[in-house]
C-alpha cells in the first residue's frame, strides 16, 4: 500500500481476553500511552467469567470497542477483531503483556521505510507477575525479507508472539487469518503464511513486555499438554509439508520431539499407537516425509533413533579404549580406583 509520508498509517489493535482481569487494565493503558494513537482498540472478551469486562469499560475511552462472546479460543477471538478493523494495519497485544509507548510509531515508521514489507515485528522482554523485568531474557529479532524458510526450516522466532506483530490488513486478509483448531503455535502458523505473500521487517528495541506466569499457555506441563503442544505444532507443518518439503535435518529434530515426549513421560508408552494414528490423521504429508508410513516402519525408526542415541552416549561416557588401558594397566575398569585419579579434580568436573 502506499503511505502518506506526512502522517503515519491507521492501525487498530486486537486484544483477545478471557478471565484477563488480573493484568488488562495495565495492558489496555499501555495501548492507550502509545505515542501514535491507533484509530481503536479492538478487545474480545472471550467469555470471561471474572470482571474483567466491568475493568474494560472502566475506561472512558472512545478508542476502546468491546465485545463479549462465548468462549472459543484465543484464535477466534483474533479473528473477530480483525474482521472488526478498519484501519491500514492492525497489531495484536495479549491481555496480560504491556507495550512501550514509542512501539506502534516505530514499527508504523518502519514499515514506511520498507514498502515491500507487510509486517514488522518489535524485540521483546520476558517480565514476571509483578512486571518486573526477567534477567537475560530479552529476544532481539534478528530475520528480515523473506522469512518463509526461517520460520519452517530453521525455528527461528518472531520475537514478542502476536504482542509484537503489526501487519497489514489488507495483506492479512489473504491469509486464513488465526486457526481456530490451534491452542498453540496459532501465531508462528500464521506467520508461516504472512512470510509466503509478503515480507517481514523489525524494529529491535525491546518495545513488548511478555508477562511469564503460572496461568501463561506453555507453563504448567502435563502429558496432555505437552502432546497437545506437539501435535499441533506438527498439524501446524504439515500445512506446508506436500508444497514446501520439510529439510533433513529438521526431519530429524522433529523425530526427536516424540522420542522426548516419551522421554518425559513414560508411563504413556502404551499410547505410542494413538500417538501414532493422531499424527497420521493430522499431518499426513508430514508423517510420510518422516518415513511414517505405517506403524512398524514409525517403531523401527524410533527404535533405531533410541539405539543410536543409546551408543553415542555409552561411547562418551562410557569411553570403553580408556578404560581397556585401564584395566592393561593397572587391572581395573574404575577410574576412581586409579593411582591418577584424584578426588578433587572429579569434584570440579561434576560441578560443571
Amino acid at each position: 500500500m502506499g503511505f502518506n509520508y506526512a502522517t503515519l498509517p491507521s492501525v487498530d489493535v486486537v486484544i483477545p481476553a478471557y478471565n484477563a482481569s488480573r493484568f488488562i487494565e495495565e495492558t489496555i493503558q499501555s495501548v492507550l500511552d502509545q505515542t501514535h494513537l491507533p484509530r481503536k482498540i479492538i478487545i474480545i472478551d472471550d467469555g470471561s467469567m471474572d470482571n474483567t469486562v466491568e475493568i474494560v469499560k472502566s475506561f472512558k475511552s472512545d478508542l476502546i470497542e468491546l465485545t463479549s462472546v462465548e468462549n472459543g479460543g484465543v484464535s477466534r477471538a483474533r479473528n473477530i477483531g480483525i474482521k472488526a478493523s478498519e484501519a491500514d494495519y492492525i497489531a495484536f497485544c495479549d491481555a496480560d503483556d504491556i507495550w512501550e509507548p514509542g512501539k506502534l510509531e516505530a514499527q508504523l515508521r518502519q514499515l514506511r521505510r520498507k514498502p515491500d514489507a507487510g509486517v514488522c515485528y518489535a524485540g521483546s522482554q520476558l517480565i514476571d507477575d509483578a512486571g518486573v523485568e526477567i534477567e537475560n531474557a530479552i529476544g532481539v529479532p534478528y530475520v528480515r525479507g523473506h522469512v518463509f524458510e526461517d520460520i519452517v526450516y530453521y525455528e527461528r522466532p518472531i520475537y514478542g508472539s502476536a504482542s509484537s506483530v503489526v501487519v497489514e490488513r489488507e495483506i492479512l486478509l489473504q491469509t486464513e487469518s488465526f486457526d481456530e483448531k490451534m491452542q498453540f503455535s496459532e501465531d508462528v502458523d500464521l506467520w508461516a503464511h504472512l512470510a509466503l505473500v509478503t515480507e517481514f521487517e523489525y524494529v529491535s528495541q525491546p518495545y513488548v513486555k511478555i508477562r511469564v506466569h503460572a496461568s501463561s499457555a506453555t507453563r504448567n506441563k502435563s502429558w496432555d499438554k505437552d502432546l497437545k503442544i506437539l501435535l499441533q505444532h506438527f498439524y501446524y507443518l504439515n500445512k506446508f509439508a506436500d508444497t514446501h518439503p520439510i529439510p533433513s535435518h529438521m526431519i530429524r529434530v522433529h523425530k526427536n520431539r516424540i522420542i522426548r515426549l516419551f522421554f518425559n513421560y513414560p508411563s504413556k508408552v502404551m499410547q505410542i499407537l494413538s500417538f501414532y494414528r493422531l499424527l497420521r490423521h493430522k499431518s499426513p504429508h508430514l508423517a510420510n516425509q518422516m518415513g511414517y508410513r505405517n506403524f512398524p516402519f514409525f517403531m523401527l525408526n524410533i527404535f533405531g533413533i533410541i539405539a543410536r542415541e543409546a551408543f553415542c552416549c555409552i561411547r562418551t561416557r562410557a569411553v570403553p579404549f580408556k578404560r581397556l588401558q585401564l584395566l592393561i594397566s593397572e587391572g581395573t575398569i574404575f577410574f576412581s580406583k586409579s593411582k591418577k585419579y584424584n578426588p578433587d579434580v572429579e569434584f570440579v568436573r561434576k560441578k560443571r
